[in-house]
């Protein structure tokens, strides 16, 4: 066996397994998209035309043929990054979702990082100062974890920050319509907004985000602390905590290597909840008028466009599966026990 390989084949497999997922993912898509009811040429022709025409348009959907040969092209114009043309936009799919996904990405990002940051506050409260209040109250709600939806906290805040105490704005986009939108430089509506210097504009955008991510980062907050506060517990008792307070080893030195030992864990979570914040940014943009691909998406499905709707989501599970492949990287890379081939790794 090659040496070079025995040291690193713990993320070479995992890179290489990479594609095979993606690949196995796009036949899922592929007969998923075909449950669709009805006829998807019939549906956007209105029922008005011809047999010659509807023949065109199923093969412009991908839909001539027998399935397997349906499937066999699929994955043929999958391999060569080809997603078609979007039906309704006429446009290549891949452009249009990668125009739109940096707005999704930017407002993932946003609540995945208020999750985070709820979560490392409380968790520290709750194991380090376990007789404060809100030590209790942080692990009731780390308890709580799944138990309100995110689309449910958006609809409450809608009702009581925007419907009864008129402190939030229209939820109809990212900026007040009566503003135009900054410059693009980034592709990602917020830091262009923040880059173009408008304090004005600055503040519509931030006033139209607060609801959206507080209410993503509320919901998901709860996973995190449920991983973090026991990781924090285990590792203030461990022998290496002792052994660094009996060497005299500085507090902070300590919370630093606790913290360090606990995060592998808490940050497969934060990975895995990368998906669900996807779906949740989703469910966002749709319920605030936020555009990005949560809405392309929907429109997808309501005309039945399938080389958008298969597009779409090969799209969005191909960053998934290469936040996952980043994450076990760094997981491995802080816990060395947790690599393939290691004593009590996988």
């Amino acid at each position: 066996m090659n040496p070079w390989f025995d040291r690193n084949s713990w993320w070479v497999r995992r890179i290489a397994a990479l594609p095979v997922h993606l690949f196995l993912f796009a036949i899922v898509v592929f007969f998923i998209v075909r449950l669709v009811p009805g006829d998807p040429a019939v549906l956007l022709t209105q029922g008005k035309a011809t047999a010659a025409q509807l023949v065109k348009v199923r093969e412009a959907l991908g839909l001539g043929g027998s399935l397997p040969h349906q499937l066999g092209t699929f994955l043929l114009h999958l391999v060569q990054l080809n997603f078609g043309s979007s039906l309704v936009s006429g446009r290549p799919v891949a452009l249009d979702v990668f125009q739109r996904l940096p707005q999704t990405l930017e407002l993932t990002g946003m609540g995945l990082v208020g999750a985070a940051i709820i979560a490392l506050v409380l968790g520290s409260v709750a194991v380090f100062r376990p007789k404060n209040p809100i030590a209790y109250v942080a692990r009731g709600y780390a308890r709580a974890a799944g138990a309100v939806p995110d689309f449910c906290l958006g609809i409450v805040a809608i009702l009581i920050f925007y419907v009864v105490l008129h402190l939030s704005p229209a939820p109809i986009g990212r900026i007040d319509p009566r503003m135009t939108a900054a410059p693009t430089v980034t592709g990602l509506p917020f830091l262009d907004t923040l880059l173009s210097g408008d304090s004005s504009l600055i503040q519509s955008a931030v006033a139209h985000l607060v609801l959206p991510v507080a209410a993503m980062s509320i919901a998901y907050a709860p996973y995190l602390l449920k991983q973090l506060i026991p990781g924090l517990e285990d590792q203030i008792d461990a022998p290496a905590t002792r052994f660094r307070i009996a060497s005299g080893g500085s507090t902070f030195i300590m919370i630093v290597s606790v913290y360090r030992r606990a995060l592998p864990a808490v940050l497969v979570v934060l990975g895995g909840l990368l998906g669900a914040l996807l779906g949740g940014a989703v469910v966002m943009e749709s319920m605030f008028g936020l555009g990005g691909v949560g809405q392309y998406a929907v429109n997808a499905v309501q005309t039945t466009d399938y080389p958008a709707m298969q597009g779409v989501l090969v799209i969005l599970v191909a960053f998934v599966l290469l936040v996952f492949l980043v994450v076990d990287v760094l997981n491995m890379l802080l816990d060395p026990r947790r690599r393939s081939g290691a004593i009590g790794g996988a």
